[in-house]
């Protein structure tokens, strides 16, 4: 359910680090 409150993006990423979309950003 918290996955649709969220936009898409979030989900890709959070999916691919398994952290958050915070880090996505901050990754070299």
């Amino acid at each position: 359910m918290e996955f649709e409150l969220r936009p898409r993006l979030c989900f890709l990423i959070r999916g691919e680090n398994g952290y958050g979309f915070h880090l996505h950003g901050e990754k070299n």
